[in-house]
């Protein structure tokens, strides 16, 4: 037997490996948005772990390429479209991405995120390249797609990708180029553009996305009106009819844009605002709940409560008490032993578990409630409930330097729509967030 022999097979599977564990490990980062259990410093060491297999694949040139390209047709899924995307944007050759985008524009709404992401992961010189050249005609919807939500991913500003101008994109012909537009023009770098009024016709769009990706915008720049929350409102409703008509794959990624919707609802909305107590009335409960915590009213914490009483929804509706009052449940004795016959983990949907509720502890709801009889949490009329406090600059810094993900995000937003001056991205790359935090820090303490 020869050193040939033994060395290939143990070649291959190194490089097999690195397509595995780079799409794993950029699937936790992607996912980590509604995670109570990821914190910062963990997604850290997961970065870490995925640019090393994606150097390891990039290092084996033209094989590290083959496997990637074998997976992703195998598997066709985000996993694989990042890391496969991530190569073809290193090497840059015509040949590579005719491999890649046919598959991608065969399942756009299942792909197109995996993309994004290799874009915004690239260095900013060779990200934009990419963005300045798929966007310079009209040729192919997906890369221009994929190109605006990379530019509001990294918050690039609109005169970065040449002279056609961002209100053009928005009146775009293609409502998926329409609402990535819409995207783009919420971004911190582009609020300043003179758009509001494109954005306000959007809102009458006859696509759900469209709309709802418009209302989102003008609600960023802070131009927000009731106008512009009943086109979100109606797109919700709709989209949520959708998914209780679909099941599996299609189910998920319908949770995955609804959960985006309603996050933003809950910002959007000011406090008091009569729109909430309906929409409370009218959603499932993990929808509300999810409503419920990016809005952080104090007077709503009774209808969180009250989905205690549901034993699929009581693990994240105590976590999403727990949230909003600042009280840990595991630390105050406020937690039951498991059943064996308990089940926690399910797919996302109307009526079962969530995916989410892994690793969330089962509550002792009759103790929580005796608790909460006892509270008297008072904040400013005008602020939002997180961690048992009016949200503030010094209150999100904290939140955002330790706390897990799914609580960073709803401080995240919390800044996009109220001091959009320190807009905070939670996905993006841990040395930016680092960045953006110390400035945080020293606005809060200035």
């Amino acid at each position: 037997m020869n050193d040939e022999s033994i060395v290939a097979p143990r070649f291959e599977q190194v490089l097999r490996r690195h397509v595995q564990d780079a799409a794993f490990y950029w699937r936790q980062l992607d996912g980590s948005l509604q995670s109570s259990q990821l914190t910062p410093d963990r997604l850290d060491e997961f970065s870490l772990q995925m640019h090393a297999h994606l150097d390891g694949l990039l290092h084996a040139r033209r094989d590290g390429w083959d496997f990637a390209l074998d997976a992703f047709l195998r598997w066709r899924q985000t996993g694989e479209t990042f890391v496969v995307s991530w190569l073809a944007a290193q090497v840059d050759h015509p040949s590579l991405w005719e491999k890649v985008w046919p598959v991608i524009q065969a399942n756009p709404d299942g792909l197109i995120r995996g993309a994004v992401s290799a874009l915004a992961w690239l260095p900013m010189d060779r990200s934009t390249a990419l963005m300045q050249r798929w966007t310079s005609s009209d040729e192919s919807v997906i890369r221009t797609v994929v190109a605006l939500r990379a530019a509001a991913l990294v918050d690039l500003p609109a005169r970065a990708l040449g002279i056609r101008s961002l209100e053009s994109w928005l009146r775009h012909a293609d409502p998926f180029v329409q609402s990535a537009a819409c995207r783009w023009a919420a971004c911190s770098a582009n609020r300043e553009e003179p758009v509001a009024d494109v954005l306000r016709q959007c809102l009458a769009a006859e696509d759900r996305c469209v709309r709802a990706e418009a209302a989102i915008s003008l609600a960023l720049r802070g131009e927000a009106s009731d106008t512009a929350l009943s086109a979100l409102w109606r797109s919700t409703v709709e989209q949520m009819a959708e998914v209780q008509k679909v099941t599996g794959w299609h189910q998920k990624q319908g949770w995955r844009r609804l959960d985006r919707w309603l996050a933003h609802i809950g910002h959007a909305a000011p406090r008091g605002h009569s729109g909430i107590d309906l929409l409370l009335q009218q959603l499932p409960p993990r929808a509300g709940l999810r409503v419920a915590l990016h809005h952080g009213d104090p007077a709503h914490l009774d209808y969180v409560l009250a989905q205690l009483d549901h034993p699929q929804h009581q693990r994240f509706a105590a976590w999403v008490w727990q949230t909003l009052t600042g009280w840990d449940l595991d630390l105050n004795g406020l937690t039951v032993a498991d059943l064996e016959e308990d089940e926690s983990v399910g797919l996302e949907g109307v009526n079962v578990p969530s995916l989410y509720d892994a690793g969330l502890p089962r509550p002792a709801v009759d103790a929580i409630r005796k608790l909460h009889a006892d509270l008297d949490i008072q904040i400013p009329d005008d602020t939002r409930l997180l961690s048992g406090e009016a949200v503030s600059l010094a209150l999100a810094a904290e939140v955002l330097n330790d706390a897990p993900q799914a609580v960073r995000h709803v401080a995240s937003l919390a800044l996009d729509h109220g001091a959009p001056e320190h807009s905070f991205h939670v996905r993006a790359p841990l040395w930016k967030q680092r960045h953006a935090l110390q400035a945080l820090h020293l606005a809060a303490t200035a």
